[in-house]
């Protein structure tokens, strides 16, 4: 199996078509040959018993088919021999009637033995340009009276389908095959004359037809070395000495030829024929876009529509200039024509013009995001990443990006992005963005998280559950063994983009705007405000999503169902220090708008303990299962997503280094979580 550069799959040629075909061929053509060996014999048994009946009357006529058996002096010496008996026994002449007789009798033998050979599959099979069937002309191809035609035709025929019936799709390369076919038939009854005693038949014009095609349907491939082998191997097989192997290709249809023999050189009028129609064909494909590959790997509508296969032809042919102006008038209109996106950044990098490879890599990377093909969109992030982070990329994409790097242990490129994106965050009056950041940011560079925190906290519109989760992710920085003041940030500090990426220590430069708190001009620490509230946890593992609500089951093995009415909230967060790895959990909390005296009671699911694609089996990602999950679950019980849409969806996951953090920033529960239960809340759930 091999992998286009699109992230395809690409199964390896097999000749679907030309295999079956080749061994139709073998098994006619061994038919043939067991059916031709008992007739021939059985008809040179008749005609040996006609030659006979006529020795012991030499009077008789012989007629054209008893001449070619008896010369004409036997002839002669057989007449004079019966007239000298019947001299020397006076014998008086046969009567006029009795030869009459004799002489019907004689051509009756020699009419039955010749009408038994029309029995022969040549008969039917040939292409006979005065009396053979209309059929013939498509079939003549399947009888091989030479093994060495058969071996030779045969391994042509499989390696032109190879490529050909991949390349067309099997219904194309099936009437190619047809269409060639025809044509070798045509031409051959054309070029013939018209009492030709012989047939055309074998698949040679087949081969030539199929050779012609590929000729012209891979000429841009012309460089590869299966190119030039193909045509070079079917050319001295096509080509050879037509007294040497034309023969092969037409047989006789009489028990006794009667007539001149074809010439040897008639064959190639056949082969001319069909390499016309194979050529044409391939040309006719080509106009009309025909394209197997495409098909056979999943094709799209981009791929189909004709102003994307217009670019890649105008590629193809050397002129990328204009295939990149195609592409752009291309994604003008459909901005999410990925496979467009893929073939405008190789153009743009190929012409060397930097500003539309940029672009054009941008813009790959979004479509990739949101197919979530996140392999892909990090191989491209990198390579983008490499000569510097453009500054056009917006604090969005860049939090994005930072997080999928996290996540696939590319944490320097993370940290590199989330100061990229606090820098370019500076002229936004945005609290939500520095949020996302400071949030980001959590665990890898405690700069990052302190500034991009204290610039939120700088905006009136927060919430007060958004400026307490803020105060405590300061307060977290401050206390962890490596915290200590963020430096003020510096938005003249240079682009982000030509600075490589610091360690996970490293502070951020100053900045002239609204200065942050540093540990020289630190205000009066914020008096945090305590939680009083304690956690009622029960850790279980979802069943089924029903339309009433989710069956669950406990640790201890008891099922529930916890009906979407119930659910007040769900919030979703990626923890670290609970598993060898990070672990999402999704915490459905059942009285979030109670009191904040009374315990905060909640089912909690842990990503590690489940497969979300059971409950989902359309996704091949375990984390796309669960975003799905997440969602159907907030959209049939109306709850309030913590800590907000985008991130209890995955767009991206909130990241915390411990439990207690996230219990105490998201859940806003003070202290560790009460033990886990099994029975709390989920008989009436």
């Amino acid at each position: 199996m091999a992998t286009s550069d699109s992230g395809r799959s690409v199964s390896t040629p097999v000749p679907w078509l030309s295999g079956p075909l080749l061994v139709a061929f073998v098994v006619f053509s061994i038919h043939a040959r067991l059916s031709y060996e008992p007739v021939v014999r059985d008809g040179m048994a008749a005609l040996d018993a006609a030659s006979e009946y006529f020795l012991a009357h030499p009077y008789l006529e012989p007629g054209p088919a008893l001449t070619t058996r008896l010369d004409e002096t036997a002839v002669e010496r057989a007449r004079d021999e019966f007239e000298r008996r019947r001299v020397a026994d006076d014998r008086v002449p046969t009567p006029a009637g009795v030869m009459h007789r004799q002489q019907f009798e004689l051509d009756q033998q020699v009419e039955t033995t010749l009408a038994s050979v029309r029995a022969l599959p040549a008969r039917g099979i040939a292409v006979i340009p005065a009396d053979g069937p209309a059929r013939s002309w498509l079939v003549y191809a399947f009888l091989h009276l030479s093994n060495w035609h058969l071996i030779g035709n045969g391994l042509l025929l499989l390696f032109f389908g190879v490529y050909l019936e991949r390349s067309f799709g099997r219904v194309a390369y099936g009437g190619l095959v047809a269409f060639a076919t025809l044509a070798g038939a045509a031409m051959w009854t054309f070029a013939a004359a018209g009492e030709a005693k012989h047939g055309l038949i074998g698949s040679t014009p087949l081969v030539a037809g199929l050779a012609s095609a590929f000729a012209v349907r891979f000429a841009p491939q012309r460089g590869d070395g299966f190119y030039l082998a193909g045509l070079v191997v079917s050319a001295l097989w096509l080509l050879l000495p037509p007294y040497a192997t034309a023969s092969w290709s037409f047989t006789g249809i009489e028990l006794i030829a009667s007539g001149p023999p074809t010439a040897p050189t008639q064959i190639y009028w056949a082969c001319f024929g069909a390499a016309a129609a194979g050529g044409l064909a391939s040309a006719v494909a080509w106009f009309a876009g025909i394209d197997g590959l495409q098909r056979a790997g999943g094709s799209s509508p981009v791929t189909r529509d004709p102003r994307f296969r217009r670019a890649m032809r105008a590629r193809e042919a050397g002129r990328p200039r204009e295939a990149l102006e195609l592409l752009s008038e291309y994604l003008a209109a459909d901005p999410d024509a990925y496979e467009a996106a893929l073939a405008a950044w190789e153009v743009a990098s190929e012409l060397g013009r930097d500003a539309e490879v940029i672009a054009s890599i941008l813009r790959v990377i979004r479509i990739e995001l949101r197919r979530e093909l996140t392999a892909a969109a990090i191989d491209h992030w990198l390579d983008l990443a490499g000569s510097g982070i453009p500054e056009k990329v917006d604090p969005s994409l860049l939090i994005h990006m930072a997080l999928l790097l996290r996540e696939h242990d590319h944490k320097p490129e993370a940290v590199h992005a989330l100061r990229c994106a606090l820098e370019r965050s500076d002229e936004r009056e945005n609290h939500v963005i520095a949020a996302r950041i400071a949030r980001a940011a959590r665990g890898l560079d405690p700069g990052v998280t302190e500034t991009a925190a204290w610039r939120a906290l700088g905006s009136i519109e927060l919430s007060l559950s958004e400026r307490q989760a803020l105060e405590n992710l300061i307060a977290e920085v401050l206390a962890s063994a490596g915290g200590r003041a963020a430096p003020a940030y510096r938005a003249k500090g240079g682009p982000a983009a030509s600075r490589p990426p610091q360690p996970e220590s490293a502070a951020l430069p100053a900045a002239p705007v609204t200065p942050s708190p540093t540990a020289v001009e630190r205000p009066a620490a914020i008096e945090i405000e305590a939680h009083d509230r304690v956690l009622d946890a029960v850790v279980a593992v979802p069943l089924e999503l029903g339309d009433d609500g989710i069956e669950i089951q406990t640790a201890q093995g008891q099922k529930k169902l916890v009906r979407y009415q119930r659910i007040e909230a769900v919030a979703v967060a990626a923890v670290h220090g609970i598993g060898p790895r990070p672990v999402i959990l999704v915490d459905l909390v059942l009285n979030w708008t109670t009191p904040t005296h009374e315990m905060l009671r909640v089912i909690r699911i842990r990503g590690d303990q489940f497969d979300p694609r059971r409950l989902f089996s359309g996704h091949a990602s375990a984390v796309d299962a669960l975003r799905s999950f997440v969602k159907i679950v907030l959209e049939r019980s109306g709850a309030t997503p913590l800590p907000d849409a985008d991130t209890a969806l995955g767009r991206p996951f909130a990241s915390f280094e411990e439990l207690a953090i996230y219990q105490r920033a998201i859940l806003m529960v003070e202290g560790p979580a009460q033990p886990a239960r099994s029975d709390a809340h989920g008989r009436n759930a």
